[in-house]
Formats: structure tokens, C-alpha cells, sequence
């Protein structure tokens, strides 16, 4: 039995626009629901509710359908009900420094950590290069290298005066310091030694000798006199960065001081620019 096709107006209600109440579905708020998807929403409800770490949601369907967006509301309007997490904050480990260290610092003060520490070395560069610039650790290191100089010159010339009271000179030449024998102040030229009485020539050649064990051992003495010198420059220098940087490390833990990570993230940076002071003195 063939059916009766039906009329145009069984086809379709009409709706007189007058009724809606608006004029174009701009002037609507969101729905806030999904339609028609009762037991994707309830899954995805289910699955945002659950506490415990390793949990995943997995969502399949055809394109455009809406999975990501509907997930994503439902995790934002479950994180809008929870406290702030906390910050984690990556930073330089002066022990391992393959391995960063992580710091955990409450909601939002990583920002301000970071700019703080963007502060502080720009405050802390400036204070440096001004420390060594000044006026008192020039003269401070200007007085070190000439205590060098004086000791090492001293031991030359006390050297030069006895080898002198025993007609001998000590002379420097391209190839070093050298020692000759003398007569009425002048040095001897090797044919006039030569003329010398054999006792007299063996009586200066001991002579020589000693004085020449006493010069190796002054010339030993030069590198420790050198090492000191290096350490009382280090002790300087780690003396007027303190000096430049300790009041702004001591503020920044003063602010710090409740969150133990930083403050002792503070102290090993502070400990890391004085151990490298030297480097960071101005060419």
C-alpha cells in the first residue's frame, strides 16, 4: 500500500519569531551544558574529580565535535574551586651544575622571585665594578705588589752588598744574573783571573760558589713569594666584593627569610660570587 506523500505544512513548525524574545542569538548567554552528550559529560565529570596522581582522560570521536573544549571547561571550572598551586621555580646548582635545583615557592612568588634576582645582579654588577674601580682598593693592591717588589728587591741587594765586601759582582745579563770576580771595584776579565795566584783564583771560585747557593735559594724563594702575593690579592678582592654585595644579599634575605630554599639558594649565590671574585674584577 502506497503512502500518501505529505503536505509542505506537515513538514516543518512554525515558529513566529515575534515569540522568541530576541533578535539574534547574540543577544543569548552560553548554554554552560553539553546537549546530547549525557554520558561523555558524566564520564569526563567523573574522571575530573578523581585525586590521584597517574589518571588520564581519553576522548574519542569525530572531528569537530567539541572534545577538547568541553574537557577543558569542566578542568577549569574544577581548578577555579581549588587553591593556587604552588610555584616551582628551576634555578643553577653550584654542586651539580648538570643538574638544576627546583624550588618551591607559594602561588605567584615565582614571578617575583625572578624579577627580584634580575635586581639584584644588575645592582650587584654595578656595585662590584665600582668596588674595584675605587680609590682605596687600588691603593690597597698597589701596596701588596710593592711589598713584593721591596722583598725581592731587598734580598737582591743584600745579596749584591755582601758579594760586593768580598770582591765579587753580581750582574744582570740576557742570559740572568751572573757573578764575576772583582778588583779595586772593577770586574775582572777572565784573562786577568787567569794571571791569578792558584790560591787565590781557588779562594774566589769557593767564594762564587757560596754566594751562587745563596742566590738559587733566594730565586726559590720568588714563587712562594708570588703564591702569597696571589693570596693576599684573592683575600682583597673577596674583601671589597663583600664589602660591595653583602648589604644587597642581606636584604634579599631579609625578605626571603620564611622560605628556607630561597635564603639558601641566596647564601650559595653570594658564596659563589665571592669564591669568584678575581673574575669578576674589572680588566
Amino acid at each position: 500500500m502506497t503512502r500518501p506523500p505529505l503536505p509542505p505544512e506537515d513538514l516543518y513548525r512554525a515558529c513566529d519569531p515575534v515569540a522568541l524574545g530576541f533578535d539574534t542569538t547574540d543577544a543569548l548567554e552560553d548554554l554552560g551544558e553539553v546537549l546530547g552528550q549525557e554520558r561523555a559529560v558524566e564520564a569526563v565529570r567523573f574522571g575530573v574529580g578523581m585525586q590521584g596522581d597517574g589518571y588520564n582522560l581519553f576522548a574519542l570521536g569525530p572531528n569537530a565535535l567539541g572534545k577538547y573544549a568541553i574537557i577543558r571547561e569542566f578542568l577549569e571550572g574544577r581548578a577555579a574551586g581549588c587553591a593556587a598551586p604552588d610555584d616551582w621555580c628551576y634555578v643553577h646548582n653550584f654542586g651539580e651544575s648538570h643538574r638544576p635545583r627546583v624550588l618551591r615557592l607559594p602561588a605567584g612568588m615565582a614571578v617575583a622571585l625572578r624579577a627580584d634576582m634580575e635586581r639584584l645582579i644588575d645592582e650587584t654588577q654595578s656595585g662590584i665594578r665600582a668596588a674595584f674601580e675605587s680609590e682605596d682598593y687600588q691603593h690597597r693592591r698597589a701596596a701588596i705588589d710593592e711589598e713584593l717588589r721591596e722583598k725581592q728587591g731587598g734580598s737582591f741587594e743584600d745579596l749584591q752588598e755582601r758579594a760586593r765586601g768580598k770582591n765579587v759582582a753580581l750582574m744582570r745579563t740576557p742570559m740572568g744574573l751572573a757573578m764575576a770576580p772583582m778588583r779595586d771595584g772593577e770586574v775582572m776579565s777572565p784573562e786577568v783571573f787567569g794571571k791569578l795566584p792558584k790560591e787565590e783564583r781557588d779562594r774566589t771560585e769557593r767564594v762564587i760558589e757560596e754566594l751562587r747557593g745563596e742566590l738559587r735559594e733566594i730565586m726559590q724563594q720568588m714563587p712562594l713569594l708570588e703564591r702569597q702575593r696571589r693570596a693576599r690579592v684573592r683575600e682583597l678582592d673577596k674583601e671589597v666584593t663583600m664589602f660591595a654585595i653583602g648589604h644587597l644579599f642581606e636584604a634579599a634575605r631579609e625578605k626571603y627569610a620564611r622560605l628556607e630554599q630561597v635564603a639558601a639558594y641566596l647564601a650559595e649565590v653570594e658564596a659563589d660570587l665571592l669564591e669568584h671574585a678575581q673574575e669578576l674584577r674589572p680588566a
